[in-house]
C-alpha cells in the first residue's frame, strides 16, 4: 500500500494503482473480519522503517472497523472500474463475495465460479486459496 500511495502522490493516474489499492483495502477488511488484521499489516519495528511508513502502519492498525468497511464499500464504486479488464472486475466481485459471505462454503463457491469463468486470469491463483482441497 505504501508504494501504491507513493505513486499516486507523484500524480500517477493509472487505474492499475486504484485496482491494487482496492485489493489491499479488501484484503485488510477480510483479515480484520478474520480477526487477523495485525498479521495482515505485517508490523515492523519503527527502527527499521521510514517515518511515513511507520505512520501508515499505525493508521492501518487504528482504523475503526466501521470505517474500514466504509472504505471497502466506497472503493467498490469508483469510476476507474469501467476501464479495468474483465478478470479484474471479476476479482472485484470475488473480493466482495469473500467479504460478505457468512460461511466458508459460499466463499468456496465464489472462488470456484471465479476460476471457472476466468480460466486464463492470473488472479485464479488467489481464488484457488479459497477452494477446499
Amino acid at each position: 500500500m505504501y508504494r501504491i500511495l507513493l505513486e499516486k502522490d507523484k500524480g500517477d493516474v493509472d487505474p492499475w494503482y486504484d485496482f491494487m489499492l482496492h485489493n489491499v483495502v479488501a484484503g485488510l477488511y477480510y483479515s480484520d473480519k478474520q480477526l487477523n488484521r495485525f498479521n495482515a499489516i505485517g508490523i515492523i519495528p519503527k527502527e527499521y522503517i521510514s517515518k511515513d511508513y511507520y505512520e501508515l502502519q499505525n493508521m492501518l492498525e487504528q482504523i475503526p472497523k466501521p470505517s474500514l468497511e466504509q472504505y471497502f464499500s466506497s472503493i467498490q464504486k469508483l469510476d476507474f472500474w469501467s476501464s479495468m479488464p474483465g478478470d479484474a472486475k471479476a476479482l472485484k466481485s470475488l473480493m466482495f463475495s469473500l467479504n460478505t459471505a457468512e460461511d466458508d462454503s459460499k466463499k468456496e463457491t465464489a472462488a470456484k465460479n471465479f476460476i471457472a469463468n476466468n480460466t486464463a486470469s492470473m488472479y485464479c491463483e488467489f481464488a484457488d486459496h479459497f477452494k477446499k482441497k
